[in-house]
């Protein structure tokens, strides 16, 4: 490429406008002070000035898939900024171009419709809610806190069971004081059996 088609506008991009001449952006190239991005412009990075505006330019192009949105270019202008003693700019994380199909909609990553934001909605608060459960269950040593209301059938045996032990261990025990203790359970547990709440 020659020295005067690299100074043209249209493939320099310098901040505001013809700052270098062509032989001037060779010697940038061929120095590592400029980046020629895959469609040919040239984006110079000798100064302050410059890195600010490629970074501008970078920032502008996050995930719109140009050429001023490649990882290369991005380290270009890190290199360019450490070498300058700057602060190395910080750019948004990449399009997820290499993420799998959307676990909802199966379109591409990035390639979502709008009607679809409800379906990832949905599936966002299934989520929450089976880690909910999950810390529940953790917290209750496994079992699933029982809910305030009417008892199970399950839940009634278990508590005839418990007053049938209970009776048993009032005929065995020794201490009257123990006996009474055990018969009070059973009563409350057949309490809440005829009851059939919790």
């Amino acid at each position: 490429m020659s020295p005067a088609g690299l100074a043209k506008a249209s493939l320099l991009k310098t901040p505001g406008g013809m700052k270098y001449s062509g032989q001037d952006v060779l010697n940038l190239l061929d120095a590592g002070h400029a980046f020629r991005l895959p469609d040919m412009h040239v984006v110079a990075l000798a100064d302050r000035e410059d890195v600010e505006y490629a970074t501008s330019i970078a920032r502008a192009a996050a995930g719109r898939k140009t050429p001023e949105d490649s990882e290369g270019f991005r380290s270009a202008i890190a290199r360019a900024a450490r070498r300058l003693g700057l602060a190395v700019p910080v750019f948004a994380a990449p399009a997820a171009s290499k993420a799998g199909p959307c676990p909802v909609c199966r379109r591409p990553a990035g390639g979502h419709l709008p009607a679809c934001s409800v379906g990832h909605a949905a599936r966002a608060v299934k989520d929450g809610a089976r880690v909910l459960k999950a810390a529940a269950r953790e917290m209750t040593g496994g079992k699933p806190k029982p809910k305030p209301g009417k008892l199970s059938k399950s839940e009634r045996r278990e508590l005839a069971g418990q007053a049938g032990r209970f009776d048993e261990m009032a005929r065995l025990a020794a201490d009257p004081a123990d006996a009474r203790g055990y018969r009070e359970l059973a009563a409350e547990a057949r309490d809440r059996v005829a009851a059939g709440v919790r």
